[in-house]
């Protein structure tokens, strides 16, 4: 036994009419498919809401989306490991073991003394602007 389109809630909210009363292919696969569950016949029957039919032209169908390029990915993880290196960077001079140091001008943060790991391997004495860039590398203390 097949539902009373009339009174479904499909019908009776009216957000489907625009598709429903299309002259389209588009249109006309609609019907069809309610059809099959509800008390109409065919692709071709008239609205039980009395919405006239539109003659509106098939829609183009949305571009399809295409895959990244091999370069797009390239770049894609070159940025993530850059936003990666930066966190680490940050991360590592908020820490309670930073040591700065200002040579030339520059100022150097190190995990703990320079260079000079801990004995309890809290800190690993690394220049943390070069071990920061380096994949696989992380924080003795699990920070990054």
């Amino acid at each position: 036994m097949k539902l009373k389109l009339l009174t479904s809630a499909l019908c009776r909210s009216r957000a489907h009419c625009m598709t429903c009363r299309e002259l389209s292919d588009r249109g006309k696969q609609f019907r069809a498919s309610i059809s099959d569950v509800y008390d109409v016949e065919g692709d071709d029957w008239l609205c039980p809401q009395g919405v006239d039919w539109i003659a509106a032209p098939d829609r183009p169908e949305p571009p399809k989306r295409q895959p990244p390029t091999a370069e797009q990915v390239a770049e894609a993880e070159a940025l993530a490991a850059e936003q990666a290196q930066h966190r680490a960077i940050d991360i590592c001079r908020a820490c309670e073991h930073a040591r700065s140091v200002k040579a030339l001008g520059v100022t150097l943060t190190f995990c703990g003394s320079p260079l000079w790991p801990s004995s309890d391997h809290k800190t690993c004495g690394c220049l943390m602007d070069v071990k920061a860039r380096i994949p696989g590398m992380s924080c003795p203390q699990g920070k990054w």
